[in-house]
């Protein structure tokens, strides 16, 4: 979506836990952050752990005329 709106946009992937943030009731969690410029992004846009968000190819904007909630489950 920020791609289609010619955002910036930057992940923070927070999904590994050590066992004591875990039992001090941390969550593992993905975040997201979209802006105009990189400079509205303040200190996320030179902090490593925010990562730019990769396109990947034949990748489509979910919209009201497309959306296919089965392509998106992973079986097992």
């Amino acid at each position: 979506m920020a791609h289609d709106a010619g955002l910036l946009c930057l992940m923070a992937d927070d999904t590994v836990l050590t066992h004591a943030q875990f039992d001090a009731g941390k969550f593992a969690s993905q975040w997201v952050v979209m802006a105009r410029s990189r400079t509205d992004l303040g200190a996320l846009a030179t902090d490593a752990h925010w990562t730019p968000v990769e396109v990947p190819s034949g990748a489509q904007v979910w919209t009201d005329d497309y959306s296919n909630l089965l392509r998106i489950i992973k079986w097992n």
